[in-house]
């Protein structure tokens, strides 16, 4: 599932209108909804984690990993901020978690 949608490819639809178009695509269609908004967001997404972890394999490794638990949880049932919003926060808390283990590791060897 690479590439991601950009709001050229949503004719019509407002930045504002985007937490509604997705929820209504989960309505729809709970697989559907989610590679919508995997499609969505996988490559902001990235391109922010990587800005923190410094690593293009480990931030795609964390975001798959934020999407794998969204899936598995059905987050998007009990989400009350914006999905753009849980999804960047989590994805900051998961490189942010990465970059604590990192540096304590780093402490333990020195």
């Amino acid at each position: 599932m690479s590439g991601s949608l950009t709001q050229g490819e949503r004719p019509g639809l407002k930045e504002g209108n985007l937490q509604s178009y997705h929820a209504e695509a989960f309505e729809r269609d709970y697989k559907s909804g989610f590679v919508l908004l995997f499609k969505t967001y996988y490559a902001p997404l990235c391109s922010h984690a990587v800005r923190l972890v410094h690593s293009r394999q480990v931030a795609e490794e964390l975001v798959s990993e934020v999407f794998y638990q969204f899936y598995i949880t059905q987050a998007h049932k009990s989400i009350t901020s914006s999905y753009c919003s849980y999804l960047f926060g989590s994805v900051r808390t998961g490189c942010h978690a990465y970059m604590r283990q990192k540096f304590y590791a780093a402490e333990e060897v020195s």
